[in-house]
């Protein structure tokens, strides 16, 4: 089934969608409504991202698909909903919420022992013991950047998470900050995680 999960919140909506390229609705969706996916998006499997975030957003957020809705880059905010998009290779995940949110997935990724450095500080990598730990610091730190957008934050320098010891817990929450400077400036953050067998999950509201 497309739609892997749906979960609708007092605070927030999120839903997590399956790309197949024999699966109907994404086509359906497009004529029934007459929506027009963006020209500069020209890859197939870029196109059924685009379209699939707007079917999840429309159908299961029960959101209208106004005309900032349908440009290239998806909006943040609407006048009655915060957004968030992710999306990585066939899964789309989609967050609205009454307060400024961020969500992020990812497939597993090949070479990500090579980025650690990029987007983890020293302490950081002192905790990190399986690819599962490196996983959940990206997405985590990708979500709260998201949430947090105005900030431009440095993933190395400006955010910090606390690792599980067992990353092999299904669902949980990390505790993360911001730290910004002087070092006072601290803004502390929940950050909620979720173990697929095809990609990792995080999100924060």
């Amino acid at each position: 089934m497309p739609l892997l999960y749906l979960r609708q919140h007092a605070r927030y909506t999120l839903s997590i969608w399956h790309i197949d390229p024999n699966e109907p609705l994404l086509t359906q969706f497009q004529h029934n409504t007459d929506i027009a996916i963006p020209k500069a998006l020209r890859h197939p499997l870029r196109r059924r991202q685009w379209l699939a975030a707007r079917f999840c957003l429309y159908r299961y957020h029960q959101l209208p698909l106004v005309p900032s809705l349908l440009l290239h880059n998806s909006p943040t905010h609407l006048p009655s909903s915060y957004l968030s998009i992710s999306h990585s290779h066939t899964y789309v995940a989609v967050m609205s919420a009454t307060t400024p949110c961020g969500i992020d997935i990812q497939t597993p990724h090949p070479n990500i022992h090579k980025l650690r450095k990029r987007f983890l500080s020293p302490m950081e990598g002192a905790q990190i013991i399986s690819s599962d730990h490196l996983h959940l610091a990206w997405t985590a730190k990708e979500a709260i950047y998201k949430r947090f957008s105005s900030l431009k934050l440095n993933f190395q320098r400006d955010m910090r998470v606390s690792l599980p010891k067992n990353a092999r817990s299904h669902v949980g929450q990390l505790p993360a900050s911001i730290v910004l400077q002087p070092p006072q400036n601290v803004t502390q953050i929940t950050v909620n995680y979720a173990i697929w067998n095809a990609f990792y999950l995080a999100y924060t509201v």
